[in-house]
């Protein structure tokens, strides 16, 4: 059973941190916690109530996940389909709490949540979250939740463009949110960037408005943006070819990780056997994931 909730208590997201801050302050309740490499045995030992009995793998699986998504209005992702049939399967319930991106893995990190759904592999992201990982150590696409693309978002009378190789007509910044994962790729292209934390739709009127150049998000936001705002449709055009495309993870917390391990794996397993069931393609528009 899935579970969706605004905001769940936790720590203050410090979204003005591009990169999330190692040190941890307080749990759920507001108490201070100790360092991970001190309360490894106390996390054990909270969830081990939890624990079901039976074979090896459901030794250390709890009965409910603590997972966090982006809070953006615009997100109306066919992944929740996905995971509320992994959810049956495994007999786990999700409580998914719908945060600010940057706040979303601050928790995950800090281990106040469980997991962030949508997140991209980026190496620095090894220091919050793990990630399902092949044969050869490296993040196992076969056990992604989506596959997704990073668009630009222009005026359509910008004379921007993006061959696939190299953004011509650059003079201005581009709009981004903070932590987005694409902010490495615009940085290799040479872009200045307007990091923001911001509403997708916020991030198109700032190029409306002349604040930046063009606006990138991944297309399923963008596109539906430009479908039910009439006014930024008449003013955007959205350059065709893909910044960046890449799969998307339910990427887990490294306390999750280290106390559940059989569990986080059943996990990523039900994922793929969920996703490429027959059943589950038939269910879902044939843009989803």
């Amino acid at each position: 059973m899935i579970l969706l909730t605004s905001s769940h208590p936790g720590p203050p997201a410090k979204t003005s941190d591009p990169q999330p801050p190692l040190p941890r302050q307080a749990d759920r309740s507001g108490r201070t916690r100790s360092p991970r490499s001190h309360r490894t045995g106390l996390i054990a030992a909270c969830l081990a109530g939890l624990f079901a009995i039976g074979t090896a793998s459901a030794q250390d699986r709890p009965q409910t996940l603590h997972l966090c998504f982006d809070n953006d209005p615009n997100n109306e992702p066919t992944i929740f389909a996905l995971l509320n049939r992994v959810s049956a399967r495994l007999a786990v319930n999700f409580d998914i709490a719908r945060v600010p991106w940057a706040r979303c893995l601050v928790d995950v990190q800090n281990g106040d949540r469980d997991g962030a759904i949508g997140a991209s592999y980026l190496p620095e992201r090894d220091a919050i979250g793990v990630f399902p990982l092949d044969p050869q150590g490296k993040p196992d696409p076969t056990k992604r939740i989506s596959v997704e693309g990073y668009y630009l978002y222009t005026r359509k009378d910008s004379t921007l463009d993006w061959d696939g190789n190299q953004l011509t007509h650059l003079t201005g910044s581009v709009a981004v949110k903070i932590n987005a994962a694409i902010v490495t790729k615009l940085k290799s292209l040479g872009a200045p960037l307007l990091e923001v934390n911001s509403d997708w739709e916020s991030l198109m009127e700032m190029v409306v408005e002349n604040h930046a150049q063009a606006a990138t998000m991944l297309a399923d936001r963008g596109d539906r943006i430009l479908l039910q705002n009439k006014e930024l449709a008449a003013n955007m055009r959205k350059i065709p070819i893909a910044l960046q495309e890449k799969p998307y993870y339910l990427m887990l917390s490294h306390q999750l990780r280290e106390v559940a391990p059989h569990f986080a794996d059943d996990l990523w397993d039900a994922i793929r056997t969920v996703r490429d069931s027959a059943e589950y393609q038939q269910a879902i528009p044939a843009n989803g994931p």
